[in-house]
């Protein structure tokens, strides 16, 4: 997969938030969706995804080769029907709102993964894309 992440618009502030009150960024949920979005300065405006699909659940970060690693798992249980994930949203929650904030939005590109209907395999993904400083 070739996958393109961006810090969004939304996710910068709640980045600097984090830091001028020596917080800590907490990762609450994410999202899959078959919507796109390419253009770099569009994906920073995001504030959700262009189409959401369903839930996804964050695992975890770590940190290889100065970028942090993070990790998403999916599970397509309860799915009617089968789709191409096209997107992918990380949220962060606001430390003054406490509300889930659009942290970082993933694109596929042109590489989309196709993920079947519950009723026809069942199964989970793992998405691991990385992160660096250079995406803000």
């Amino acid at each position: 997969m070739a996958l393109t992440a961006y810090v969004t618009d939304a996710g910068t502030v709640v980045l600097n938030k984090v830091m001028a009150q020596h917080g800590t960024l907490l990762f609450v949920r994410a999202d899959v969706g078959s919507g796109l979005e390419t253009d770099p300065a569009d994906c920073r405006a995001l504030t959700a995804l262009v189409d959401k699909v369903t839930e996804a659940q964050y695992i975890g970060s770590s940190m290889s080769g100065g970028q942090a690693k993070i990790s998403v798992q999916f599970r397509n249980t309860g799915l009617s029907e089968g789709f191409y994930i096209k997107e992918l949203g990380l949220f962060a929650q606001d430390p003054e709102t406490e509300q889930p904030v659009l942290y970082c939005y993933v694109s596929f590109g042109d590489t989309p993964e196709w993920i079947a209907a519950a009723s026809t395999a069942t199964y989970t993904r793992m998405v691991v894309t990385g992160l660096s400083i250079a995406d803000l």
